[in-house]
């Protein structure tokens, strides 16, 4: 057995401004039973959805996280 076996896989997960965020916590929770999981999250999503809700363990990134540090061509984005 390898190093590379043990890791768990690597998953980015992503909600639009739908109704069907509501059920991405559950989404999140079940993917994180088995992989790494990173999400990203529009605007308009978190109408629907609640950051504190997510599983402990989810990072999660918003437009707010990028937008304010990038200023000009060349500057490093997320």
């Amino acid at each position: 057995m390898t190093v590379f076996s043990l890791l768990k896989p690597r998953n980015l997960l992503a909600a639009s401004g739908s109704v069907a965020a509501i059920k991405f916590e559950i989404l999140c929770g079940s993917v994180l039973e088995w992989a790494e999981v990173r999400a990203v999250a529009t605007r308009s999503s978190l109408h629907f959805l609640d950051k504190a809700s997510l599983p402990q363990g989810v990072t999660l990134y918003t437009d707010d996280d990028e937008w304010p540090h990038w200023k000009k061509l060349g500057d490093e984005v997320l």
